[in-house]
């Protein structure tokens, strides 16, 4: 059993990943986490309710499977729980354009690239992994921090 708290990603020394929830075109949340949580999230293709056998746990318990298989069981909020339980489109922000500077819910997902919208973000820096050095960092934000408005 896991937690938002065993997931959620703290530098320290290894690598990272941040992923966008997407339902419907909008990116609804945004978590950076440990890599083998994320490939975790990345994989799985099917999340179930399973809350009623945690009744202690104030917010939602899912398992999720990979073809029927147990991957995980994670315990996390109503919200986040929700977002799982709603056969979310999840993306690996450092492989997509623009997905550098994606602060949810000021996003959406069109075209295979993400679009900012009601927030300004150009200034931000946006989730690039922080195990990187100085050099690679500020190349990835040269050819991937283009940020644009929706229109």
């Amino acid at each position: 059993m896991i937690t938002e708290q065993d997931i959620a990603y703290e530098y320290n020394g290894t690598p990272g990943s941040a992923l966008a929830f997407i339902i419907d075109e909008d990116s609804v949340y945004d978590i950076s986490l440990h890599d083998p949580y994320a490939q975790i999230f990345l994989s799985f293709d099917e999340a179930v309710d399973i809350s009623d056998q945690h009744p202690n746990h104030d917010g939602i318990t899912v398992r999720l499977l990979k073809n029927g298989e147990t991957l995980e069981e994670f315990q996390t909020s109503e919200y986040f729980g929700s977002i799982l339980l709603s056969s979310p489109v999840i993306i690996n922000l450092a492989t997509h354009n623009h997905g550098l500077q994606t602060l949810s819910p000021h996003a959406k997902f069109i075209n295979n690239e993400f679009i900012t919208t009601d927030h300004d973000s150009s200034g931000e820096v946006g989730y690039l992994p922080q195990f990187l050095d100085q050099e690679v960092r500020d190349s990835i934000c040269a050819t991937h921090c283009q940020c644009y408005k929706l229109k």
